[in-house]
C-alpha cells in the first residue's frame, strides 16, 4: 500500500495547480510506468463540486470529477481510473472529514475482515413497481446468479409487503431485523433520493444514527443519487452509511446522479456475474469487471460513469483475498522518476 499526498500529485502532474485532472494523470502514469501497476485507488476525503471552497464549507478535501449527463453534472470518480475507454483501476472514495473519521473507518475494515466467511448472505430489496421499472421481477431475476445458500431468507419487496396488507413500517422493520441478523451484501432496486431508499422511506439518513448492526454489509443500490456525495455541505445516505461508527455499511456502490432502471439492471447483473460466476474476491475487481462487461453489452454510455463506490476498493468480499491496510501508514514522496 502506498499513501500519496494530493499536494504532491498537483505539483508533479499539474504544475502545482489544483485540478481533478491531475489525479487521473497521476494514476495513468502509475498504470503505465510503475513496475507493479496499481489495481485500486482510495480517495481519502470527502469532495464536492466546490473545489475552490467559495462557500467556505471546507468539505472538498479530494476534488470530485464532474461529468455531463442528460440530467446535469454529477460526480464521476470512476473516470480517475479509466484510460483508453476501459476501466483499469478500481476507484473508491472514503468520504471522511478528518483523521478521526479515517481511523474509525479502518477499525470498521478490521471488523469486516475478521467476520468474513463463506456463508455471507445476500439480502434482496425492491421498490414498488411503476412506470420506471418492474423492480420486483428485476430483483428476482438476479437469483439465478447467486449460489444456493447465499440468498438470505425473506426478500424485502415493497410490492409484496403492501399486497399482503403491510405498510412501509412493516418493510422497515424487516430491513432492520435483517441487518441485525447479519448480511454481507444488500442489493436494492428502485427509486431513491439523496436521503432515502424508496419514496416512502424504506431507509433514510435519519435512521442511520440508530443502526447498531455488528456485521456491516456492502450495499449495491441500483437507484438514483444515493451516493451524491458532491453536494457541498450535505452528506448523502451512502456517505452516512459508510461513516456510521458501530453500524451502517462497509461500502456503498450507487450513483451520484440519476439512473435508468433497464441499464441499472444490466449493471447489477454484471456485478453478480463478476462475483459469483467469475469468482472475483475483491469488491474493486468485481466493480471494474462489471463496468467493462456493461460497456461490452452496449448499455447507456453515460450511466456507469456516475456509479461510484464509497468505501475501500480493495475490500475483500470472499475468503481467500489478500488484503492489508495500515492504521498509521505514512505517505511516500511522489516523483515521476519512480514509484
Amino acid at each position: 500500500m502506498k499513501v500519496v499526498l494530493l499536494e504532491d500529485i498537483y505539483d508533479e502532474f499539474n504544475g502545482g495547480i489544483e485540478d481533478p485532472l491531475a489525479i487521473q494523470r497521476f494514476l495513468s502514469y502509475a498504470w503505465n510506468n510503475w513496475r507493479l501497476a496499481p489495481r485500486y485507488a482510495a480517495l481519502v476525503g470527502d469532495g464536492s463540486y466546490d473545489h475552490r471552497d467559495l462557500l467556505g464549507l471546507g468539505d472538498s478535501l479530494v476534488p470530485a470529477w464532474m461529468t455531463a449527463t442528460p440530467n446535469g453534472l454529477f460526480a464521476a470518480d470512476n473516470l480517475y481510473g479509466r484510460f483508453a475507454n476501459e476501466q483499469k483501476i478500481a476507484i473508491g472514495r472514503i468520504p471522511v472529514h478528518d483523521n478521526a473519521g479515517m481511523y474509525s473507518y479502518v477499525d470498521k475494515l478490521s471488523a469486516w475482515q475478521a467476520g468474513l466467511s463463506t456463508s455471507g448472505l445476500v439480502q434482496l430489496m425492491a421498490d414498488n413497481d411503476d412506470a420506471a421499472g418492474a423492480f420486483t421481477d428485476d430483483s428476482n431475476g438476479l437469483k439465478s446468479l447467486i449460489p444456493g445458500g447465499k440468498l438470505a431468507p425473506g426478500d424485502i419487496y415493497l410490492k409484496d409487503i403492501f399486497a399482503d396488507g403491510g405498510d412501509i413500517n412493516t418493510a422497515r422493520t424487516a430491513l432492520l431485523s435483517a441487518l441485525n441478523a447479519g448480511r454481507d451484501n444488500v442489493n436494492y432496486l428502485g427509486h431513491g433520493g439523496m436521503d432515502r431508499f424508496a419514496t416512502e422511506g424504506l431507509l433514510t439518513t435519519a435512521d442511520v444514527s440508530s443502526l447498531t448492526n455488528t456485521r456491516t454489509p456492502f450495499v449495491n443500490a441500483l437507484s438514483c443519487v444515493i451516493n451524491r456525495f458532491a453536494v457541498a455541505g450535505f452528506d448523502s445516505l451512502g456517505e452516512e452509511l459508510v461513516l456510521r461508527n458501530g453500524g451502517g455499511a462497509i461500502a456503498v456502490w450507487s450513483p451520484t446522479g440519476l439512473s435508468q432502471n433497464p441499464s441499472a439492471v444490466l449493471l447489477n447483473r454484471a456485478l453478480y456475474e463478476s462475483i459469483y460466476t467469475d469468482g472475483k474476491k475483491v469488491l474493486g475487481d468485481a466493480i471494474v469487471a462489471a463496468l467493462n462487461k456493461y460497456a461490452a453489452r452496449d448499455g447507456v454510455e453515460w450511466m456507469p460513469k456516475v456509479y461510484t463506490l464509497l468505501g475501500d476498493p480493495a475490500l475483500p468480499i470472499q475468503p481467500g483475498a489478500r488484503y492489508a491496510h495500515k492504521r498509521n501508514a505514512r505517505p511516500v514522496r511522489l516523483r515521476k522518476s519512480g514509484e
